[in-house]
């Protein structure tokens, strides 16, 4: 058989193999994220109710990653393979079916040439006809890719539900990623706490006490370590008030404190007292 011959029969099922392997990677990937992207979001929201220890997010994101991994091995990983010639020229027989192992005949004859007690007008007309069949051959109509379509729209739908919470509060988000695969560094949760001071410019004098009123409005979570003692828990946003003894300052002059002063939030729970 020519040169051309050869050319275009291993073009053919070098198309279809490429095209089956395409298949499986999708089909792993489409399962990875079904699997990661919901468990993430479990997690996630379990630390941020719990605070889990770094060891303990280390473990969950391990698991997680195993998890998913394990399905995306079971649904197409476990079949991407280099090529062979003669499983694909297989694969496209039982597709297509009535060439009778026509095209593994023909990569037979071409490894090993002609088997003794063969003509050679037989050995030519087989190749022949191998060629003249892999012209027709369409991959797509050999590797359907129907299946994917369901595992496609699932993993799209999470896609869409991730990416609104990402709009929504992506900090959060981003917190909970941060938090999950680096568990070594401290990382915490936003929350709307905000602190104001009751009163306005105040004048505090040296070595004199002084009470500061300070209002803390909002919700926020009491993390690990926390100096601040929890008070009784609210579902509804509380005001809770706080007496801070001033230290002496190094000046002998009255200091003036402004009221709209910056202060940065603090992660303590509605309606605690802090030292």
């Amino acid at each position: 058989m020519s040169q051309e011959s050869n050319t275009t029969l291993d073009q053919c099922l070098r198309a279809v193999w490429r095209r089956t392997q395409r298949g499986y990677a999708t089909g792993a990937l489409l399962a990875f994220a079904r699997w990661f992207v919901p468990l993430f979001l479990v997690v996630i929201l379990i630390d941020r109710l719990a605070y889990l220890p770094g060891w303990l997010r280390a473990v969950a994101a391990l698991s997680l990653l195993a998890v998913a991994l394990r399905q995306a091995w079971f649904h197409g990983g476990s079949r991407l393979r280099r090529f062979d010639a003669t499983l694909t020229a297989q694969q496209v027989e039982h597709a297509q079916g009535g060439l009778d192992s026509l095209l593994v005949t023909a990569l037979q004859f071409q490894k090993q040439g002609a088997s003794p007690g063969t003509s050679a007008a037989m050995w030519e007309h087989s190749q022949r006809k191998a060629q003249e069949v892999a012209r027709y051959i369409v991959p797509r109509e050999v590797v359907p890719m129907t299946a994917l379509k369901r595992p496609l729209r699932i993993a799209l739908s999470i896609a869409g539900l991730l990416l609104i919470f990402a709009l929504l509060n992506g900090s959060f988000l981003a917190a909970g990623l941060g938090r999950l695969f680096t568990p070594w560094l401290a990382i915490a949760y936003p929350t709307d706490t905000k602190i104001h001071l009751g009163s306005g410019e105040m004048v505090i004098q040296e070595g004199a006490p002084a009470s500061v009123e300070i209002r803390l409005s909002g919700r926020s979570r009491r993390p690990p370590n926390s100096r601040c003692a929890p008070a009784k828990a609210s579902r509804a946003k509380s005001i809770s008030r706080s007496s801070i003894r001033s230290a002496p300052t190094k000046s002998p002059r009255p200091r003036a404190i402004s009221a709209t002063a910056s202060m940065p939030a603090m992660p303590a729970a509605a309606g605690a007292r802090c030292a």
